[in-house]
């Protein structure tokens, strides 16, 4: 089950550096499709690239900040907060969030 929604407090410091994360990895995504490479590219390489590259990188990051032996326990943790990070992104995008899976 995706955890609810809760409200950004850009006071508390995992806020604050999620924000901060989040608009990186928008600047560099921006970078990417404004590449030629990118843009000559079929769309559907353009997503499958765009996505694997985002996620390795974005959970290589993760990986490799985390203390050594700790790496089942994260990766229990994207599985299990997958949705509530997919609702995130499009609740910051101003459309509709999916809710749960079924």
């Amino acid at each position: 089950m995706a955890k609810k929604l809760a409200a950004f407090d850009p006071t508390a410091d995992a806020d604050a550096v999620a924000d901060l994360a989040r608009i990186e990895v928008g600047n560099a995504a921006l970078r990417v499709v404004n590449a030629m490479r990118y843009r000559k590219a079929n769309p559907r390489d353009q997503f499958e690239g765009l996505m694997n590259g985002l996620m390795v990188g974005a959970l290589g990051c993760i990986a490799v900040t985390a203390m050594p032996g700790t790496e089942a326990e994260i990766r229990a943790i994207v599985l299990k907060n997958l949705p509530f990070y997919f609702d995130r992104a499009l609740e910051i995008a101003g459309r509709p969030t999916l809710g749960e899976i079924q």
